[in-house]
């Protein structure tokens, strides 16, 4: 065990791991492995970039189909409104016609 006290103790202990790490046998890692460990690189960086371009493209047709199908229901429910409501406009312009400087209540609107 290392005294944590003894500066001396902390030194040899030092330096023998300083030793130990400047004996250990150094890996040749030539052209061909540094070429390699490149190719893989760029091959999972390809890949990701391709994941996440279909993960967008898929939720761009998804938004397509969602924003159509929004705005068929909105041309659908302007043609009901149009063709089979009451006459919304007619009253909505009374309301403003009979008070145009006044605020009106939602109670007005919704009686009326």
């Amino acid at each position: 065990m290392v005294d944590t006290m003894d500066p001396r103790g902390l030194d040899r202990w030092e330096a023998r791991l300083r030793d130990a790490h400047r004996r250990r046998p150094q890996p040749h890692l030539g052209q061909e492995w540094q070429a390699g460990l490149m190719r893989e690189i760029m091959l999972r960086a390809n890949r990701a970039r391709l994941e996440a371009q279909a993960r967008g493209a898929a939720f761009s047709r998804l938004l397509l189909r969602f924003a159509g199908a929004t705005a068929l229901l909105a041309v659908a429910m302007g043609f009901y409104a149009q063709f089979y409501s009451p006459d919304l406009e007619t009253q909505a312009a009374g309301l403003v016609l009979e008070r145009p400087l006044e605020v009106t209540a939602l109670e007005h609107w919704l009686g009326s």
